[in-house]
């Protein structure tokens, strides 16, 4: 016949706390460590597209200083994270819009960030006449400066150069 110790009861009736207080750690530790990824991956995330836009803000002002005719193909990168979606990147608006010089982001359907082009104020429009709107995702954008007969940055002279933005078809 098979001894029980008196070591083993105690092991037994020792488990269910055990199980309790390792329930109670992880229920404080999993929601503390899931908070600071979130954060970590909007924080990654919101770097990465405000780079991606400085680096387009260079390109887009270099095109609309060398004049129309002048264009060149742009890679765009606006990924998602892991937690954490890009909405939209909205680039200019209609021709005199007052966004026209704006490049604006949303993030998690949270408030429109803007940047604005200034040094030149360098309107921007897309081939229909409005906003250039991109989702998150890889693109290849088309950046051309072309002239438009009418006062696009409000300094009263007419016509104006503009940045018209279209995807490649690569």
């Amino acid at each position: 016949m098979m001894r029980i110790s008196q070591n083993s009861h105690a092991s037994v009736e020792g488990l269910p706390l055990q199980l309790i207080i390792t329930a109670v750690v992880l229920a404080i530790t999993i929601p503390l460590m899931f908070g600071a990824l979130h954060t970590y991956d909007k924080s990654k995330v919101e770097n990465e597209i405000r780079s991606e836009i400085s680096e387009i803000i260079a390109t887009i002002q270099m095109i609309y200083v060398s004049g129309p005719g002048n264009r060149a193909i742009v890679e765009f990168n606006a990924n998602n994270g892991a937690f954490t979606s890009i909405d939209n990147v909205k680039f200019g608006d209609e021709p005199g819009g007052n966004y026209s010089s704006v490049i604006r982001y949303t993030i998690n359907g949270m408030q429109e960030v803007p940047t604005v082009l200034k040094s030149p104020n360098v309107p921007m429009i897309s081939i229909d006449g409005s906003a250039f709107i991109l989702m998150s995702g890889q693109y290849e954008i088309i950046v051309e400066c072309l002239t438009h007969e009418s006062d696009l940055n409000d300094d009263g002279l007419a016509p104006d150069n503009f940045i018209q933005l279209s995807l490649s078809a690569v």
